[in-house]
Order: structure tokens, then C-alpha cells, then sequence
């Protein structure tokens, strides 16, 4: 932060972020703000406070750059008042113009009193949130999936592809209305079953969007599994179909469902 600035934005939507994080975590989340706010340059050893804080980081440095500038635009202000201010006093001396002096006066006064109305309005006045600003509440859940590729599939994910998938499941909740909490239970249910044959393939934001629905059936087929009172294996038009423990229906090897 500037070394004259005392105070910083805390903006209401992040509390989203903390209550999706263990206690623990939003503690040593909140001691790294106050340490980066306050020039302490902390370093966390711990991956999720640095995933989460990356994105707040990015307001805080947009907020200070804006107020250099709120503060270079009201000294350059300051300055030209003051410079108006000499002028009309040289000239009320070099005539003799009293009256003139006190209108000056009146003058600075009023432009005074119109820095403050727009000091005012600048303070109460909230910008609308950009579309990454309302990203910024799913990056920890495009970073978990990611994570939970890697450990199946040895490959990196780019801040591009991150960022694109932050996108989808932000989608996911505003379009589609599915809360943030069920996404992330769905992403520990396909963390806990990736790779199982009936688990839908899931690579991306864009396909964890398109398949959603798939995975939580899967995840509804878990909690309420059927009644498993059917033979293991049977034998339909010459082909052998295989009982799916989990949905209780039979699949053949091409992972196709025998319509019963």
C-alpha cells in the first residue's frame, strides 16, 4: 500500500470465499491480507491461501493504482487553485479592488466546496463488477478440478485454461442456479470416483458444465443404491451384459445400457 494510506477496500463478496474455506484456513487467509495490506510482504507456505489470495490481490492492486491517481488529480487540483488564488490577489492589489478580494474568496470557496461534493460521490458511488471481479469466487473451484486432473492424467493447465473454466462454472451458478456449495460437492464426489468405468469423463470447465447433471446422478446412485437382487452377469441377444453395482443396471463391455 501507498506509506500514507491507512485503510483499504474489503469487499463484501469475498465473504463467499471465506465461508467455503475450513476455519483454520480463512484465519491464516485473513492474517495474509493484513500482512500484504501492510507492507509485511508475507509469503504463505500453504497452496489454497495462495490460490485464493492471488485473486484479491489483483482488487487491491487495481484499488491502490485508482487512488495514485484519485491523489495526483486532486494535487494537480490543489495546486491550481492555489495558483488562481495568487493571480486574483496580485490583481486586487495592483487596483486597489477590495470588493474584488472578497469575490475570490466566494470563488474558492465554492470550488471548494465542489471537490468535496465530488470527493463525496467518489466515496459513495460503487463500480459496477467486471466479469472477472465476478470470477473471482470460482478460481479455487476451477483450481481444485484442475488439481484433481493432474493426479490422474500428468498434465499442466495453463492461467489461460484456468481462467476460461473459472468462466464455465461461474455459469454454472448464475445461469445455471446451481450453488457453489453443490458444485464443490459434486467435484468431491468425482475427486473420490475419477477413472471408475460409469464415472462421466470430465476434463474441463466446459465439460464438468455439460456434464453436471451425469455426475450427479452418479452421486444420487451412491447415496440410494437399489436393491442389488439381479445376477452378476446375463446373456441378451447373444451378448454378455454386466450388473453396475452402483445404478444397478446392466452395461456391456462397450460401456453401452441394456434398455430393460
Amino acid at each position: 500500500m501507498a506509506s500514507d494510506k491507512k485503510s483499504f477496500i474489503f469487499y463484501a463478496d469475498w465473504k463467499s470465499v471465506f465461508d467455503e474455506l475450513p476455519n483454520e484456513e480463512a484465519g491464516m487467509l485473513i492474517k495474509h491480507l493484513l500482512a500484504y495490506v501492510n507492507d509485511e510482504k508475507p509469503i504463505s507456505e500453504n497452496l489454497l491461501i495462495r490460490a485464493v489470495f492471488a485473486n484479491i490481490k489483483t482488487t487491491l492492486k487495481r484499488d491502490l493504482c485508482k487512488y495514485e491517481k484519485i491523489r495526483e488529480k486532486r494535487s494537480l487540483a490543489g495546486k491550481a487553485s492555489v495558483n488562481k488564488r495568487q493571480q486574483v490577489l496580485t490583481s486586487v492589489e495592483s487596483v486597489g479592488d477590495v470588493l474584488c478580494d472578497s469575490d475570490s474568496d466566494s470563488d474558492s470557496d465554492s470550488d471548494s466546496d465542489s471537490d468535496s461534493g465530488r470527493e463525496e460521490k467518489e466515496k459513495t458511488v460503487s463500480p459496477k463488477k467486471t466479469l472477472k471481479e465476478r470470477n473471482q469466487k470460482y478460481m479455487v473451484l476451477a483450481r481444485y478440478l484442475s488439481r484433481i486432473i493432474r493426479t490422474n492424467i500428468n498434465i499442466r493447465h495453463t492461467p489461460q485454461q484456468l481462467s476460461s473454466w473459472t468462466n464455465d462454472i461461474r455459469q454454472l451458478e448464475e445461469g445455471n442456479k446451481i450453488e457453489f456449495t453443490r458444485i464443490q460437492k459434486a467435484l468431491e464426489f468425482y475427486e473420490k470416483h475419477i477413472g471408475e468405468q460409469y464415472t462421466p469423463v470430465i476434463q474441463s470447465g466446459s465439460s464438468l458444465k455439460e456434464k453436471f447433471g451425469s455426475l450427479e446422478n452418479n452421486m444420487s446412485a451412491e447415496k440410494f443404491p437399489k436393491k442389488k437382487d439381479k445376477p452378476k452377469k446375463i446373456v441378451e441377444a447373444g451378448e454378455n451384459w454386466f450388473l453396475n453395482d452402483t445404478d444397478n443396471f446392466y452395461y456391456n463391455k462397450q460401456g453401452e445400457r441394456l434398455q430393460q
